[in-house]
């Protein structure tokens, strides 16, 4: 877990950016913290066992941002012991200053948590009120329900509506057409074409790209995140339990967020064709990130890549977890009965039961995550 990693760019523009003695002084501050990372870094907060990955690298740039904000403030912390809850509170104030989302602010504000927890001194921020921290204490607030319905089907628009929106702007020099009316087909058809413009493989770059689209698949059917796909086992990961009479998806600790294992129950006849065509395709028969892929974060930069190439980013309001989006929606609307709340028109009652399994699915513990996602 504890790897030599290399400066964050960001961080050490800042810190240079100070006279001799400053920069000294932040550079020996940072080296503490190091060394508190290196100790503590890798050890979860509350229960007895080690954080993922991710979560480690997260810390390693936050002490660096730390460091640099804090001097960059006019504060010359010495010790990592040093930081006070006058600290705290120029930090989260500054983070609200420069327009950060609530999640963005709200992880911030759990790894400077973390970063005082490593002494003891969680107390110091704990102690402090939202009102004492942020000069709007809803900036903190992230809002778990959707008002926008953010499946990608949602972004699709059939080929008669895009035809009269062209009529229209040819009339109306005026008229613009929005970005997401330009997608003419189905979630399933997209991906089709991108099978179809892939052609046949002939390099190591379209065997990737293969790979790229299985992913997308899995997201589509099973709701995986992006990471949890690229470990996806189609041999290993699908499994029945003849006691219950179900298939399902197991999703296992490498990959998923937080390292939490579940099961993505298959209720769909499409999910039970698509693991049997998943199960003739020989390049399938491992896990769909390769064996060989030297590392996760290696593939996942060029999994993005490929998505952006394909017109599926956030710039143009379609990007992969749309269709994690796609498979919340399909599945409440399976479960339920009903159009999901961000679809629904007319009347309309509150499944609590079928979105506390939607979330569950989702790979959540509260019901109410599913509102990000079903509305």
């Amino acid at each position: 877990m504890k790897i030599q990693r290399k400066p964050h760019k960001k961080s050490e523009q800042i810190i240079n950016a100070f006279g001799c003695n400053k920069k000294k002084r932040c550079r020996a501050f940072l080296k503490k913290l190091m060394k508190l990372h290196d100790k503590k870094g890798d050890q979860h907060l509350l229960k007895p066992k080690g954080v993922s990955h991710k979560t480690y690298s997260f810390r390693w740039y936050f002490i660096y941002v730390l460091s640099a904000e804090l001097y960059t403030m006019g504060y010359q912390v010495l010790t990592p012991e040093g930081i006070k809850q006058k600290h705290c509170i120029a930090l989260c104030k500054g983070w609200e200053a420069k327009g950060f989302s609530a999640s963005t602010i709200a992880n911030r504000k759990s790894l400077l948590k973390g970063v005082l927890s490593w002494m003891g001194k969680e107390s110091t921020i704990d102690d402090l009120q939202l009102s004492d921290l942020f000069i709007d204490p809803s900036v903190i607030t992230r809002k778990q329900k959707t008002v926008t319905d953010k499946s990608l089907s949602a972004r699709l628009k059939d080929t008669e509506e895009i035809y009269y929106l062209e009529q229209a702007q040819k009339i109306t020099a005026d008229f613009q057409l929005m970005p997401d009316v330009l997608w003419e087909s189905s979630p399933l058809s997209v991906i089709q074409d991108l099978w179809v413009s892939l052609g046949s493989v002939k390099n190591e770059s379209q065997v990737n790209q293969r790979y790229f689209i299985v992913m997308l698949e899995v997201m589509y059917w099973f709701g995986l995140r992006p990471r949890e796909a690229a470990f996806f086992n189609p041999a290993k990961h699908i499994r029945h339990d003849k006691k219950k009479r179900e298939s399902y998806c197991h999703v296992v600790k490498q990959g998923s967020k937080g390292g939490r294992v579940r099961k993505v129950v298959l209720l769909e006849k499409g999910q039970a064709e698509f693991v049997e065509q998943l199960q003739s395709r020989l390049y399938c028969r491992k896990r769909i990130m390769p064996e060989d892929a030297s590392k996760t974060d290696t593939w996942m930069r060029a999994f993005n890549r490929y998505c952006v190439s394909k017109g599926l980013s956030k710039k143009e309001k379609k990007n992969p977890y749309s269709l994690r989006h796609e498979y919340a929606q399909r599945t409440y609307e399976h479960i339920s009965g009903q159009p999901s709340p961000i679809r629904a028109k007319g009347e309309w009652f509150d499944d609590q039961e079928s979105k506390k399994f939607v979330s569950q699915q989702l790979g959540h513990n509260r019901p109410s995550v599913a509102g990000a996602y079903i509305g």
